[in-house]
C-alpha cells in the first residue's frame, strides 16, 4: 500500500482554481479541473479548496469524473459531464446509493 504524497495549500497564495488542480484521481488532466458546460450529479459544496479525501476515495473507487464549480464562497464537487439530462439522471440513482443521498442534478451553461 502506498501512501499519496500530502498537499500542502496556502491560501492567501493559492487561488481556489490552482487547488482544484491539486485534487486528482483518475485523470489527471481532467479531473477535479473547472467544470465546464453540460450536465452534472452534484454531491457536495465546501467551503475549504479541497473536498475530504473519503469523499474523493469513493469517487475514485467507482471510476467516476469529477470537476469544481466555484460558487461565491464555496466550491461545488460535481460528477461529470454528462452530455444530456438524461444520461445524468440514469446515473444520479447509483451515485446517490454509493456516494451522497443528498446529490441532484445540475446544469451548467
Amino acid at each position: 500500500m502506498t501512501s499519496k504524497p500530502e498537499i500542502k495549500q496556502e491560501p492567501s497564495k493559492t487561488t481556489p482554481k490552482e487547488s482544484f488542480k491539486d485534487v486528482k484521481v483518475n485523470n489527471p488532466s481532467l479531473q477535479g479541473s473547472e467544470a465546464g458546460k453540460g450536465f452534472y450529479v452534484q454531491v457536495g459544496s465546501f467551503s475549504k479548496f479541497s473536498p475530504n479525501k473519503q469523499l474523493l476515495g469513493l469517487i475514485n473507487e467507482n471510476k467516476l469524473s469529477y470537476r469544481m464549480q466555484k460558487s461565491g464562497d464555496n466550491n461545488r464537487l460535481l460528477i461529470g459531464p454528462y452530455t444530456t439530462k438524461q444520461e445524468a439522471q440514469n446515473k444520479l440513482s447509483e451515485i446517490r446509493a454509493k456516494i451522497n443521498k443528498d446529490a441532484f442534478i445540475k446544469e451548467i451553461k
